[in-house]
């Protein structure tokens, strides 16, 4: 059984999810439904998704953040990732899908890139 824990928390105006373990299709509608309902929340409506943690990711997961990235440039709001383990990033890169993202290296680089200082690490 795939084990994914998901984190999810506000700093400033930005929702930060964090993903730990495996993302695959048997947890992938447990990231959608966490990722949209973030993305809804009117207080915080740029998203983060800090993917440092995350050990494996299919195509199932591929497909989440694509649908992420595409839901935040329709409603123009900032969405990142970061914590890209070398796994994680040659899987964006095979796809052809890295282009498609803004990726930094660390949370404190992808919330501080947040527009107009959504956010920022205490």
């Amino acid at each position: 059984m795939t084990q994914l824990h998901i984190t999810v928390r506000a700093v400033g105006g930005v929702t930060v999810i964090a993903l730990a373990g495996e993302l695959d299709l048997t947890v992938s509608g447990q990231v959608d439904d966490a990722v949209r309902a973030a993305q809804q929340d009117a207080d915080h409506p740029h998203l983060v998704l800090d993917l440092s943690h995350l050990r494996f990711m299919d195509s199932a997961g591929l497909t989440v953040t694509m649908q992420a990235y595409r839901r935040a440039a329709a409603n123009r709001t900032y969405f990142a990732l970061t914590g890209l383990s070398p796994g994680t990033r040659r899987v964006l890169e095979i796809s052809g899908l890295d282009g498609y993202f803004t990726i930094h290296p660390t949370l404190a680089e992808a919330l501080t890139a947040a527009p107009d200082g959504a956010a920022s690490l205490p």
